[in-house]
């Protein structure tokens, strides 16, 4: 394959998870997923409407429930008395989503579970323990790996497909269950490249999957 033809059959799928605070209730992962030229488009939006004012150099959707970091500029009593600020963090972070919903060739999936209720079948069911990993989420990441290889495999069987989350203190487990996964499943792993952990200030399409 001519490098050409490989940057135009690659797909990127930008990953992230969530959970309440201990983690105790429900974990969930979600990821955005499209080939290159559509992240290449989508790259130049995002990027347009976090620099429109109100600008900000990056989202993270902890800091808008926070206002803090780049939305503590939100706090100013003086340029925005309440509660203008929080509609103003708000307003700025609809105009973001609109870049994903109005975005051409992007996908989105995301998949979750009940944490009480997977312990539950975990320990019942006769082999739980034995497909069903100790940590949920590691369970629900296997899922969405599976699902968004599958559907892209469908899609564009020549395809070369990078995943990508961002470097956080779970990168680890990101790369375990990953790695995993391709040995698990060798055919659709061919056209699997390593998982990469990127820094989410930087990456538009990390934090796209954050929203």
């Amino acid at each position: 394959m001519k490098e050409g033809d490989f940057i135009s059959r690659l797909w990127k799928v930008f990953i992230d998870d969530s959970a309440d605070e201990k983690r105790e209730q429900f974990v969930v992962a979600g990821s955005l997923f499209g080939a290159k030229a559509a992240w290449n488009r989508f790259n130049k939006e995002w990027r347009k409407a976090l620099h429109a004012n109100p600008s900000i150099r990056y989202f993270h959707g902890k800091e808008l429930r926070r206002l803090d970091g780049e939305f503590l500029q939100f706090r100013d009593p003086l340029a925005w008395p309440k509660p203008t600020g929080s509609d103003a963090a708000n307003a700025k972070r609809d105009s973001l989503r609109k870049i994903i919903e109005e975005s051409e060739g992007l996908a989105a999936f995301g998949t979750g579970i009940l944490v009480s209720e997977y312990k539950r079948v975990r320990a019942s069911h006769p082999r739980g323990k034995t497909f069903l990993a100790e940590d949920p989420f590691e369970y629900v990441l296997q899922q969405l790996v599976h699902e968004v290889a599958k559907t892209i495999a469908d899609l564009d069987k020549k395809a070369s497909v990078a995943f990508i989350s961002d470097d956080s203190s779970k990168a680890a487990v990101y790369s375990k269950v990953y790695s995993e996964w391709k040995e698990r499943n060798p055919i659709t792993a061919e056209s699997m490249l390593d998982i990469a952990h990127l820094d989410d200030k930087k990456i538009y399409g990390l934090q796209a999957a954050d929203m």
